[in-house]
């Protein structure tokens, strides 16, 4: 289900975290860095898989176009991560490449949020149009104002939420 995904890809964001906090500590550990490694591959299944669960709901019919244009976006954004990971090598060492990495981690949870604020929001909106709906043909069917001045009325009100 919807929120099944949602968490497992929360999850897997704060395993990301640890995994970049094991990273820092793995300058000097050896042990933080094998835990770092095996959290972080942990995280990009979880989150791997959640995606993958999402955009094959949307179209079921077009798995292997939708599948297509995901990884080669997805190997994409690993291609730039990974350009991004030697420019932080060659201008900070290991700190500035652990800063770079949880840094792309909070740009994961940035657009997670924005994405659940859309969802919320669209959500909302659905609710509003069928409250819309179902007063506006009680009110045509019991009432004395005119129904375009309900809607209006509605439609006011219902601005706050969009």
């Amino acid at each position: 289900s919807c929120t099944e995904i949602k968490q497992l890809t929360w999850i897997g964001c704060g395993l990301f975290i640890l995994s970049w906090i094991c990273f820092y500590f793995g300058q000097t550990l050896l042990f933080s860095y094998i835990l770092g490694f095996a959290v972080i591959q942990l995280a990009l299944a979880l989150v791997h898989t959640s995606n993958q669960s999402i955009i094959f709901r949307l179209r079921p019919d077009a798995k292997s176009r939708i599948n297509a244009i995901y990884m080669t976006a997805y190997f994409t954004g690993g291609a730039c991560g990974s350009a991004l990971g030697i420019f932080s090598w060659n201008h900070g060492g290991w700190t500035m490449t652990c800063i770079a990495g949880i840094s792309l981690v909070f740009a994961c949870i940035l657009f997670s949020l924005l994405d659940n604020y859309l969802i919320y929001k669209n959500e909302n909106t659905a609710q509003i149009a069928r409250l819309q709906t179902k007063i506006t043909y009680q009110s045509m069917h019991t009432s004395k104002i005119h129904p375009k001045t309900i809607s209006l009325m509605l439609i006011i009100l219902g601005l706050p939420f969009y």
